[in-house]
């Protein structure tokens, strides 16, 4: 009787079943981070080489891989046909960038003194 994990070390000289178990463990990890199924899958071809008992085989190791969620852009149209990063219908912000200088002189909160006024 032929023992099939014995037949995977076999393949190839052993290469096949190096490439199942890093299949089995992409999938693995695939399926983890996606939260989605993943399938990896071997198929061993067996062809009879004449009378005299031999044979040859041959894999195919197949993965198959749950897709990474992909972001969203959002982007606006224009009237003749072109996407804009920003929204031509709204007005644009006088935004400047400061200096990447320090301030002249920074306060904490906790090094101001406390005021306490009496309620009655």
């Amino acid at each position: 009787m032929a023992k099939i994990l014995e037949t995977i070390q076999s393949l190839r000289h052993g290469q096949a079943e190096v490439e199942l178990s890093d299949a089995l463990t992409e999938a693995v990890q695939r399926a983890r981070d996606t939260g989605k199924k993943a399938t990896v899958s071997i198929s061993i071809t067996i062809e009879p080489k004449g009378a005299s008992g031999q044979y040859f085989l041959t894999d195919d190791i197949k993965c198959k891989l749950p897709a990474f969620a992909k972001e969203k852009t959002i982007l606006f149209g224009t009237p003749d046909g072109n996407l804009l990063r920003d929204d031509p219908h709204q007005q644009k912000l006088p935004l400047r960038e400061l200096d990447d200088a320090a301030p002249s002189s920074i306060r904490n909160v906790h090094d101001l003194p406390v005021i306490v006024k009496s309620l009655g």
